[in-house]
This record gives structure tokens, C-alpha cells and sequence, in this order.
């Protein structure tokens, strides 16, 4: 079996574990998948795992790895120049903040998950994190600074 098939797999078995409540089952899954995701050269499949990382360790409280992991899938996504993934993972950094209590940042990167949707036209993408940040208190929207445009300061409102 060639080392993407495998590493394939065992995000598949992240995911069952991952659902099932099995979180430490399924960190070991996904990081089983990222190093061979790496060995066979497969960048969006290392970005997969990384993010699946990073969200299991939100739900194990592990906040400085949940974080670490979703950095260096974000690098990934950057270097790759993976706007779809990027916009993903940043919806997943938008979950990790708003689960650790810090809704100014999880609104920030709920807003530039929605650009890149935007953007690239994936309005199923971008409705599901607007749905995210309009779970937000409404405070969390006085970070919007003066130098948006007035269409996202007023999709930031719509959202409300």
C-alpha cells in the first residue's frame, strides 16, 4: 500500500476515533497520518492531519499544542499557497479561540476564513463560518478597525 493510501487510512481512523470520544486513539491516528502524509510528500495531507491535531487537542483542553498544530498547518497552507485549507484551518483556529474564551481573536479568524470563502467563491465554506461567528457576543465585533471596507464591517453586522 503506497504511503498516501496509508496515511489515507489512518485519518479515516482518526476521524472514527475522533467521533467515537476516542481523542488520545485519534491524535495518535492523525499523527500517524502526518508523518506519512511527509514522507510521501503530500502537503494538503499533512495540512489534514495537522488540523485534525489541532481540533483534538482543543477538545483535550491542550491549547498550546492545539494551537502549534494549526500554526504549522497554516505555514503549510501559506507555502503552498492552499487557499481552501487555509480558510478550513482557520476556521478551526476561530473554534480553538472562541472555546479558550477569546472571541476577539476567534472573530479575526472567523473573518479571514470568510475573505478567503469569499473570495474563492465557496459560499458553502463561508456560510458555515459566519454561522461560527454570529455565535459570538456582539462584543466581539469592536475589533473591526477603520481601514475595512464597509461591505465586511457590513457582512460583520449581518452576521449578527
Amino acid at each position: 500500500m503506497a504511503q498516501e493510501d496509508q496515511a489515507s487510512e489512518m485519518q479515516e481512523q482518526g476521524v472514527d476515533a475522533y467521533r467515537a470520544g476516542e481523542y488520545e486513539e485519534a491524535l495518535e491516528a492523525f499523527e500517524q497520518a502526518r508523518n506519512l502524509s511527509a514522507e510521501a510528500g503530500d502537503r494538503e495531507g499533512e495540512i489534514e492531519a495537522l488540523g485534525s491535531m489541532g481540533v483534538v487537542c482543543g477538545e483535550l483542553e491542550r491549547w498550546d499544542d492545539a494551537h502549534r498544530f494549526l500554526d504549522q498547518a497554516l505555514d503549510i497552507c501559506e507555502e503552498t499557497e492552499d487557499q481552501v485549507n487555509q480558510g478550513k484551518v482557520l476556521g478551526n483556529l476561530g473554534m480553538i479561540y472562541a472555546r479558550q474564551g477569546d472571541e476577539e481573536k476567534a472573530a479575526e479568524a472567523y473573518e479571514r476564513a470568510i475573505a478567503i470563502f469569499r473570495d474563492l467563491g465557496e459560499s458553502g465554506y463561508e456560510k458555515d463560518i459566519a454561522r461560527q461567528l454570529s455565535k459570538l457576543s456582539p462584543v466581539s465585533y469592536t475589533h473591526l478597525r477603520a481601514h475595512e471596507t464597509s461591505s465586511s464591517i457590513s457582512y460583520a453586522v449581518f452576521c449578527l
